[in-house]
């Protein structure tokens, strides 16, 4: 009795029924992708692969975009159209795309993009031209307020008692100089200067040969009127405008 109760607790828990069986083995079936084909030069492909890699729409997608003029179809920013302009058909690609002639589902990335660029008439005057729309209210912006900053600082010049007694001052220093030898009925007095006149005030000497006509000036404004060196506080554009033309602006404003 003992023995047979050993034997039945052997079958249940030691003796395991499966251990002895053959475990049929299943082929594995490898899934064969198809071979892309490519047509470029190898490092040619490489290259539009590289400039492409932050293009995140299919090809055609991105065709459809440049041809409607709609970047946000693709999400493209300028960064993109610089790439876009790497990557765009050769001379060399367009003829070796032109000589495939099988299924474009197969092509390699690169060669995709040749072939959906071939399709859009002028592709790059049409980045030119997306780029202009991209750019244009920000351009625009930029001239409007640069202008404003001129016309700011004009008026500021014309407005400033500051800036009109320092005008007054060099003005009167040179009818004094001009007049300093003649006689009394052939004096003339000079009611008005040009900026011009201001960069010769460090080159007027006197007879000392070391004391200019602005430093003389400036000794004694500092006496005299103290407050004219604060000009800038009525000036408050100017430093900025004069880094600016009306000329250059309107050249890009032909530019646009």
């Amino acid at each position: 009795e003992d023995e047979a109760m050993m034997t039945d607790f052997e079958t249940v828990f030691v003796v395991n029924p499966d251990e002895n069986k053959k475990v049929e083995e299943k082929p594995v079936v490898k899934e064969t992708k198809p071979k892309l084909i490519s047509f470029l030069d190898g490092k040619r492909s490489t290259n539009i692969g590289i400039a492409l890699s932050k293009v995140k729409a299919d090809y055609a997608t991105l065709r459809k975009a440049l041809l409607l003029m709609k970047p946000e179809l693709a999400g493209i920013v300028l960064e993109t159209v610089e790439s876009l302009r790497v990557a765009l058909p050769t001379a060399e690609d367009i003829q070796a795309a032109k000589a495939f002639n099988g299924p474009e589902n197969q092509l390699a990335p690169s060669e995709r993009f040749v072939v959906e660029m071939l399709k859009l008439p002028n592709v790059s005057r049409k980045l030119d031209c997306l780029v202009l729309k991209m750019t244009m209210d920000s351009r625009v912006s930029d001239l409007l307020k640069r202008s404003s900053l001129i016309k700011s600082a004009c008026n500021q010049l014309q407005t400033s008692s500051k800036f009109a007694l320092l005008l007054e001052s060099v003005l009167m220093l040179g009818n004094v100089l001009n007049n300093a030898d003649e006689e009394a009925n052939r004096i003339k007095v000079v009611k008005g200067i040009s900026f011009d006149s201001f960069a010769a005030l460090s080159g007027t000497k006197g007879y000392d040969k070391k004391t200019s006509l602005l430093v003389y000036l400036e000794k004694i404004l500092s006496v005299k009127l103290p407050d004219v060196f604060s000009v800038y506080d009525e000036l408050t554009d100017l430093s900025a405008a004069a880094h600016e033309s009306f000329d250059g602006i309107r050249q890009e404003e032909d530019d646009l």
